[in-house]
């Protein structure tokens, strides 16, 4: 898997956190939640610095994954993330 740019990876954890408000019944917006919480919100802390490259989250992961045209991943990041919602 590609590094993900941090740049790139804060903006799809503020995206899926911010499409994930107000979902009570979103596994996703629990682990968002629980990250934001857990963490202080300190980007530095949170899961998408657990692996390097900025690949601690499935999340972010899958959306970039999708995002990025010609990747043999690519289906297999969508499935993934319908799982999640």
């Amino acid at each position: 898997m590609d590094a993900i740019p941090h740049e790139v990876a804060v903006r799809l954890c503020e995206e899926i956190r911010r499409e994930n408000r107000g979902k009570w019944l979103s596994a996703a917006r629990w682990q968002c939640w629980g990250c934001v919480t857990f963490t202080q919100g300190d980007p530095a802390k949170m899961c998408l610095n657990n692996q390097p490259g900025y690949r601690g989250c499935q999340l972010i992961n899958a959306r970039y994954d999708r995002q990025r045209p010609g990747t043999e991943e690519q289906g297999q990041a969508h499935s993934t993330l319908n799982d999640e919602y």
